[in-house]
């Protein structure tokens, strides 16, 4: 069975990232930005700290003022953790989790969007093996150097912090 392109609009994102948020139901729990003339994109928001906040972010595949997803060969619907600091630094953290627009017979665009939904949920359960930064609060990532990996702040390129911590490996 050959897998097929599934056309995906923001009607099919919003049928299931609308959902109130679990702590605070008259609050959506994914907020869709739509910036001009850029990819229409989701936010949840997982924790907040004095040095920022880090979020979910789930890009579309939607440019905004448009009816559908891009083309075929630029299909991925993107999934990652965003740190965005109180100065307006915007970081990933981790790995971008992909889910693509293709299934099989029968597949709908509720397939897809419900994909990437999981998705999004495997990427904020992710949160709970970031650790925080000794110096600052911001999340660590694992770095690798010639001596081995280790855990970084992520605000190291955009202020320099220079928190670590070892990788113990069992």
């Amino acid at each position: 069975m050959a897998a097929t392109f599934i056309q995906v609009n923001l009607q099919d994102f919003e049928r299931h990232f609308s959902m109130p948020h679990k702590k605070h139901p008259s609050q959506r729990a994914f907020e869709l930005v739509q910036p001009v003339g850029e990819e229409a994109y989701y936010l949840c928001q997982l924790r907040s700290s004095k040095a920022g906040t880090l979020y979910v972010k789930v890009l579309t595949t939607v440019k905004t003022g448009q009816s559908q997803a891009r083309d075929v060969g630029r299909d991925a619907i993107r999934c990652y953790l965003l740190w965005k600091d109180t100065e307006g630094w915007s970081t990933c953290v981790g790995k971008t989790n992909r889910t693509y627009r293709s299934g099989g017979r029968g597949a709908t665009a509720n397939d897809v969007v419900l994909r990437a939904l999981d998705k999004a949920r495997e990427v904020a359960k992710s949160v709970v093996r970031l650790p925080s930064c000794p110096i600052c609060g911001r999340p660590m990532v694992e770095r690798k150097s010639k001596t081995g990996p280790f855990l970084g702040c992520c605000g190291f390129r955009n202020i320099g912090c220079k928190g670590s911590r070892q990788i113990w490996l069992s």
